[in-house]
Protein backbone atom coordinates (compact mmCIF):
# COMPACT_ATOMS: atom_id res chain seq x y z
CA UNK A 1 0.00 0.00 0.00
CA UNK A 2 1.13 3.51 -0.61
CA UNK A 3 1.66 5.77 2.33
CA UNK A 4 0.22 9.23 2.42
CA UNK A 5 2.58 12.10 2.93
CA UNK A 6 1.28 14.32 5.69
CA UNK A 7 1.62 18.01 4.96
CA UNK A 8 2.52 20.30 7.84
CA UNK A 9 -0.27 22.29 9.45
CA UNK A 10 -0.31 26.07 9.32
CA UNK A 11 -0.55 27.84 12.66
CA UNK A 12 -2.95 30.67 13.45
CA UNK A 13 -0.36 33.46 13.46
CA UNK A 14 1.08 32.56 10.07
CA UNK A 15 -2.38 32.14 8.57
CA UNK A 16 -3.59 35.49 9.96
CA UNK A 17 -0.61 37.22 8.36
CA UNK A 18 -1.18 35.47 5.04
CA UNK A 19 -4.85 36.48 4.92
CA UNK A 20 -3.92 40.14 4.68
CA UNK A 21 -0.64 39.69 2.79
CA UNK A 22 -2.31 37.67 0.02
CA UNK A 23 -5.58 39.59 0.01
CA UNK A 24 -5.65 40.10 -3.76
CA UNK A 25 -3.89 36.90 -4.79
CA UNK A 26 -6.48 34.68 -6.43
CA UNK A 27 -4.14 32.05 -7.83
CA UNK A 28 -2.26 29.36 -5.98
CA UNK A 29 -3.26 26.85 -3.35
CA UNK A 30 -3.67 26.79 0.40
CA UNK A 31 -3.96 24.01 2.94
CA UNK A 32 -7.18 23.25 4.75
CA UNK A 33 -5.79 24.49 8.06
CA UNK A 34 -4.72 27.80 6.52
CA UNK A 35 -8.20 28.24 5.03
CA UNK A 36 -10.06 27.66 8.29
CA UNK A 37 -7.66 29.78 10.36
CA UNK A 38 -8.09 32.50 7.75
CA UNK A 39 -11.88 32.27 7.97
CA UNK A 40 -11.65 32.57 11.76
CA UNK A 41 -9.36 35.59 11.41
CA UNK A 42 -11.73 37.33 9.01
CA UNK A 43 -14.68 36.58 11.29
CA UNK A 44 -12.95 38.00 14.37
CA UNK A 45 -11.78 41.13 12.53
CA UNK A 46 -15.22 41.71 11.05
CA UNK A 47 -16.82 41.38 14.48
CA UNK A 48 -14.31 43.85 15.94
CA UNK A 49 -14.76 46.51 13.25
CA UNK A 50 -18.50 45.95 13.17
CA UNK A 51 -18.82 47.95 16.38
CA UNK A 52 -17.29 51.05 14.78
CA UNK A 53 -20.04 52.70 12.68
CA UNK A 54 -18.31 54.27 9.65
CA UNK A 55 -15.14 52.17 9.66
CA UNK A 56 -17.22 49.02 9.87
CA UNK A 57 -19.09 49.85 6.67
CA UNK A 58 -15.92 50.74 4.77
CA UNK A 59 -13.84 47.91 6.24
CA UNK A 60 -16.20 45.15 5.18
CA UNK A 61 -15.19 45.45 1.51
CA UNK A 62 -11.49 44.54 1.98
CA UNK A 63 -12.54 41.70 4.27
CA UNK A 64 -14.95 40.38 1.63
CA UNK A 65 -12.17 40.56 -0.95
CA UNK A 66 -9.86 38.61 1.35
CA UNK A 67 -12.59 36.01 1.90
CA UNK A 68 -13.07 35.58 -1.84
CA UNK A 69 -9.34 35.18 -2.27
CA UNK A 70 -9.21 32.50 0.43
CA UNK A 71 -12.11 30.62 -1.15
CA UNK A 72 -10.63 30.77 -4.66
CA UNK A 73 -7.26 29.47 -3.49
CA UNK A 74 -8.87 26.66 -1.47
CA UNK A 75 -10.96 25.62 -4.46
CA UNK A 76 -7.79 25.46 -6.55
CA UNK A 77 -6.39 23.06 -3.98
CA UNK A 78 -9.42 20.79 -4.39
CA UNK A 79 -9.00 20.72 -8.17
CA UNK A 80 -11.77 23.16 -9.04
CA UNK A 81 -11.71 26.56 -10.66
CA UNK A 82 -12.30 29.53 -8.39
CA UNK A 83 -15.37 30.39 -10.42
CA UNK A 84 -16.95 27.08 -9.42
CA UNK A 85 -18.46 28.82 -6.38
CA UNK A 86 -20.42 31.19 -8.65
CA UNK A 87 -21.89 28.35 -10.69
CA UNK A 88 -23.01 26.42 -7.60
CA UNK A 89 -24.69 29.35 -5.87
Amino acid sequence: MSEFKETPQVEFEESAKNVFKKMIQFNGRIRRSEYWWGVLTLFLVSMAIGFIPIIGLVGIFPLALAGCSLTFRRLHDTGRSGWWIARES
